[in-house]
């Protein structure tokens, strides 16, 4: 039979002991090799991730600072809607409206009665007094004379134009324009 003497047992179970740590690096190698991509990838998707919190909270910055500025812009709504409600809805206006017509500016109007500047003017310039520049003199005369006075042309009279023909004229029925 074959006789093992400890050297030779020695010498089998160093190499099977080098085969299998050999096998074991290469394992680690491949598992490391591995490691290190997979860290590649997660470092590559962190650093999109921050890009995109980046992008977020810049938008997020705007968009705050807009609501600020829409608050700061309508703060007074509310007041104002209280100030409308409690000083009933029509009776005021009614009253502003007599004081127009009595020739009550807008700015007093606004003073007066808490309107706004905006419904204080709309409300004179419904309600208040005309002031007129001129006056429209009375017109005499035929519409020819009226007519030549207004569009004087040198040696020349204006040419009155046809009456056009009406669907009433065509089926020799009198029209309203004839005078008939």
């Amino acid at each position: 039979m074959l006789s093992l003497s400890i050297d030779t047992i020695v010498e089998i179970a160093a190499a099977s002991l080098a085969i299998c740590a050999l096998s074991a690096v290469a394992a680690l190698s491949f598992s490391l090799r591995r490691w290190r991509i997979r860290c590649a990838a997660v470092e590559s998707s962190l650093a999109a991730m921050r890009r995109e919190l980046d992008v977020t909270a810049s938008i997020s910055l705007r968009t705050g600072s807009r609501v600020n500025r829409i608050e700061r812009k309508y703060s007074g709504v509310a007041e104002r809607i209280e100030s409308v409600e409690q000083r009933g809805p029509a009776q005021c206006f009614d009253q502003a409206i007599d004081f127009a017509r009595r020739g009550t500016d807008s700015g007093g109007l606004t003073q007066q009665f808490g309107l706004s500047r905006a419904e204080a003017d709309l409300v004179t310039r419904l309600h208040g007094r005309k002031k007129t520049a001129y006056r429209d003199r009375p017109r005499h005369g035929t519409e020819e004379q009226c007519r030549d006075a207004a569009y004087p042309v040198a040696g020349r009279k204006i040419k009155r134009r046809p009456t056009p023909a009406t669907p009433a004229s065509d089926m020799g029925r009198p029209s309203s324009r004839q005078g008939g």
